[in-house]
C-alpha cells in the first residue's frame, strides 16, 4: 500500500468511528466513486434492532501528503 492509500483508510476509519458514535452507520459502497455511505440508524423497540431512517450522505475520501523543506 502506498502512503496515500494508508492515510485514506485511516481517514475512512475515523469517519466511521465518528458517525457510529452519533447514531449513524456505514453502508460501504465502492460504486460510483463513493467511499462511504453514512446512514442514520434508529432502534426499533418492537424488533430490538436498528433500522435506517432514510437520511444518508455519500462521502468520497481523499488523502495527500507532501513534505515541504525550507532552506
Amino acid at each position: 500500500m502506498t502512503d496515500n492509500d494508508i492515510m485514506e483508510e485511516i481517514s475512512k476509519g475515523y469517519l466511521e468511528l465518528l458517525a457510529s458514535s452519533c447514531g449513524y452507520f456505514n453502508a460501504t459502497s465502492r460504486d460510483y466513486g463513493n467511499d462511504l455511505n453514512i446512514r442514520k440508524a434508529k432502534i426499533c423497540p418492537t424488533r430490538k434492532r436498528y433500522l435506517t431512517t432514510g437520511k444518508s450522505i455519500d462521502i468520497q475520501v481523499k488523502a495527500v501528503s507532501e513534505i515541504f523543506v525550507r532552506l
